[in-house]
């Protein structure tokens, strides 16, 4: 059994210890969901070639990643550990070049140098990012290093959501967690035309029943007015069903979005990718299958979608790859082999790639890898792809 195995499960009791379960229960929206029949296995090629067979690997982060790359600017955003372990918004050119740390100094109206910062990602302008912040005083405050602390912390407890500028010298407020109850929001993304803000908000700790929790799939109106940042007409947008739902991210077209669920789920390792039209409601389980899959992402042309996934190993926790398949789920193609020897991002140790995201060409993709042995070691990688993998013109 691995360190992470016993962290999540001791993490999901000590959630159970100190958060307080009387989190009010919110008027959600349910649209109709469409059930896809779970297949035991789904058959997926092994190893990709021509576009997308990788042609260079670099780790160009070491204690950090979960970040986004701006197709506007071509700067990456990413949290990173600093010396005092606590996790740092910074900032670099795609070939590594001109870091910046946009949450290193104390500025008024930013939150302290000392809360943690969390899952960034871009406004599609390049002008701002959205990320998640821990709260001022919380009632782990005095653990907030210890490595169990942090990962509750990363994984949405009592993080409220900022807008920071690119330069880091503007920090709001976008909304307003309470500590005395179990509340906080993960993994916030922009829709591509900049219009609409969704993220996952918690409202229930992790029992014996719901180990990850219960959580809520938010949507909101994205506002400027002289320049005041605002979230407006905020709804609650999960299918029926869902226990844990965790955002991802919108197609190219905005009209749909992708996130991970245990609609369906057989066990509690068990995780599928769904999406979701805005505008009808309609939901669709795009991996039908018996494996963990989370962190899906559309491709810059909409034409396929990246996800992590335990599919290419029958069980070992911690063991994932990155995978790609066409939107609607098929032409599965196993992109990654960390865990495999003889490939260009092959490591020793154990691992599981997570967040995925790509560079407006579709010829390179930044992985963040997630440390097996020596978790919560990560480390932020840049693959090379032969073509345009990320493009239907390319595959």
């Amino acid at each position: 059994m691995t360190q992470h195995t016993w962290r999540l499960r001791d993490a999901a009791r000590f959630g159970v210890l100190i958060a307080v379960v009387l989190a009010g229960c919110m008027g959600a929206v349910t649209p109709t969901t469409t059930a896809a029949p779970v297949r035991p296995e789904i058959s997926f090629v092994d190893s990709a070639t021509g576009a997308c067979k990788v042609t260079d690997a670099k780790a160009m982060v070491t204690g950090g990643g979960d970040q986004d790359w701006s197709h506007t600017t071509d700067r990456i955003v990413y949290d990173q550990l600093d010396a005092n372990r606590i996790f740092q918004l910074n900032t670099m050119k795609s070939d590594g070049s001109d870091t910046k740390c946009l949450s290193c100094a104390a500025r008024a109206g930013a939150p302290a140098v000392n809360q943690h910062k969390f899952n960034p990602s871009w406004h599609p302008s390049g002008q701002y990012v959205v990320v998640q912040v821990e709260m001022k005083s919380h009632w782990l405050s005095w653990l907030k290093t210890d490595p169990m602390t942090t990962e509750l912390l990363q994984n949405g407890l009592w993080n409220d959501l900022y807008l920071v500028s690119a330069d880091g010298t503007s920090w709001q407020k976008l909304t307003n967690t309470t500590a005395s109850v179990t509340d906080g929001v993960l993994a916030p993304v922009f829709s591509p035309d900049g219009t609409k803000l969704m993220w996952s908000k918690i409202i229930a700790p992790a029992s014996k029943t719901q180990p990850f929790g219960v959580w809520r799939l938010m949507i909101a109106d994205f506002a400027m007015s002289g320049g005041k940042a605002s979230l407006v007409n905020i709804r609650d947008i999960t299918p029926a069903g869902a226990t844990f739902i965790e955002a991802h991210g919108f197609a190219p077209d905005s009209r749909s979005v992708l996130f991970t669920t245990d609609i369906g789920v057989t066990s509690t390792w068990e995780k599928h990718i769904w999406s979701m039209d805005l505008a009808t409601g309609s939901t669709r389980n795009v991996t039908p299958n018996v494996h963990w899959n989370e962190h899906a992402y559309y491709s810059p042309d909409g034409s396929s979608i990246t996800f992590m996934s335990s599919l290419p190993f029958l069980w070992s926790f911690m063991k994932t790859e990155v995978m790609l398949m066409n939107a609607d789920g098929s032409g599965v193609v196993r992109l990654t082999h960390f865990n495999s020897k003889g490939y260009r991002e092959s490591t020793a140790e154990q691992s599981a790639a997570t967040r995925v995201r790509w560079n407006a060409a579709g010829t390179k993709m930044l992985v963040t890898q997630q440390m097996a042995d020596t978790y919560p070691a990560r480390k932020m990688w840049m693959l090379t792809f032969a073509g345009a993998c990320g493009m239907a013109s390319g595959t």
